[in-house]
């Protein structure tokens, strides 16, 4: 197909609409629920202090913001999927936004900035629901007058401690300054292609370096079959599995044992091709299983179970260790082969299970292509796919 033409096609995938919007309007929207951030989406929130307050000084100032990009659901509804830093970030300054189990999050004070110094531990006013009036009042008046409300006349009264003590709540005009502050918002419309809705989303977060491989693609799985992600959630919980995988927190709070599920569902069911990066391999093989109707999860859930049960019973919580530390192709190749057997129907001896498991090392392919350094893609292609399953088959 000639390029004009596959231009064409690709953009007829994507439905899109889009207009400026206040911060002030995505605030309403969040707290009537019309703007949707997921659960899973806001564990990804990690703007530190600095980024936050740079984040709320370039409102202040004026400095353009760069889109947003929302999906519009079949009621209506906004799910942010582009943004969350920035949406979240006023909605925490503001004292709104709610944690993944809805509870009300801390606001932060700002730090001071090179150009406004002041800044520094300037809080959002949260006094009481007159506060909210107030300065829903002002952005009226600001509005009518092209300016900020005129402080009342009860500011010229003589200073005192509790007067003193609220210095640092950032004053009305400038609350008004944040509120009023202007960012595009992208709609892709519901008649969006599921999966060009999947390459937008990688697109526009996997510029930085602060969401892994894995967290993106949870949010694609909840966006495409959300109670398919609930049955990865109920696998990584299975504690046979959180015994064996043996790896830091770092790694557990960027969605890891959320990636070897994943890793398990795809080797199982989708055959590797020699060359293709393995997150595209894992991105595509699970977005299949997920769009799957008929996949059966309570018999992969099952499975993943009892492979889990057999590695820990025959060989402990050093099942997957090389070297003393976690190894991804100890685990890709056991869980493979083992699950496999289990899907025959093979019967499995732990002592059997046990020397199998601990001669998986000495495998000339592991040797040569398990160690550090070696690339996922030989490692799939010259390793686990060819000899996992052979390895655990009956003798």
């Amino acid at each position: 197909m000639p390029l004009p033409d596959e231009v064409a096609t690709a953009r007829k995938r994507i439905f899109r609409d889009g207009y400026d919007i206040s911060f002030g309007e995505l605030v309403s929207l969040y707290e009537k629920q019309e703007l949707i951030i997921q659960p899973e989406y806001q564990r990804l929130f990690r703007w530190d202090q600095t980024q936050k307050t740079r984040f709320i000084e370039s409102l202040l100032l004026n400095i353009p913001i760069p889109p947003i990009f929302v999906f519009s659901d079949e009621h209506g509804r906004w799910e942010l999927v582009d943004g969350l830093q920035r949406v979240s970030t006023v909605l925490e300054f503001m004292g709104l936004r709610k944690d993944a189990d809805g509870n009300l999050v801390a606001p932060f004070a700002c730090d001071g900035t090179a150009l406004l110094p002041s800044l520094k531990g300037v809080l959002w006013p949260q006094d009481d629901a007159a506060q909210g009036d107030a300065a829903a009042n002002g952005e009226v008046q600001a509005a009518i007058h092209d300016g900020p409300a005129a402080p009342p006349a009860a500011a010229a009264a003589e200073p005192n401690p509790a007067a003193e003590e609220e210095a640092s709540a950032l004053p009305l005009p400038l609350q008004l300054t944040v509120r009023r502050s202007r960012v595009r918002v992208e709609i892709l419309g519901q008649e969006t292609d599921a999966h060009a809705k999947y390459e937008l989303f990688q697109r526009l977060n996997s510029g930085g370096t602060n969401l892994s491989e894995q967290e993106l693609r949870n949010c694609v799985i909840i966006a495409i079959n959300r109670s398919a992600f609930d049955r990865i959630r109920q696998m990584v919980a299975n504690p046979d599995f959180a015994r064996l995988a043996k790896i830091g927190d770092e790694r557990i709070n960027r969605q890891y044992l959320s990636e070897l599920v994943v890793r398990f569902i795809v080797l199982r069911h989708h055959e590797y091709q020699r060359g293709l990066d393995v997150h595209e391999y894992l991105d595509k093989g699970i977005i299949s299983v997920i769009e799957n109707e008929a996949f059966d999860w309570d018999a992969e859930q099952r499975t993943f179970e009892a492979t889990m049960n057999v590695i820990f019973a025959a060989s402990g919580e050093d099942a997957f260790s090389k070297n003393a530390r976690f190894s991804l192709a100890m685990f890709e190749f056991i869980t493979l082969g083992l699950s496999k057997a289990i899907d025959r129907g093979d019967a499995v001896d732990p002592a059997d299970m046990r020397e199998r498991i601990a001669s998986v090392q000495n495998l000339p392919a592991a040797l040569r292509y398990s160690g550090i350094g070696v690339r996922g893609t030989q490692r799939l292609a010259s390793f686990v796919t060819p000899f996992a399953e052979q390895h655990f088959r009956p003798r």
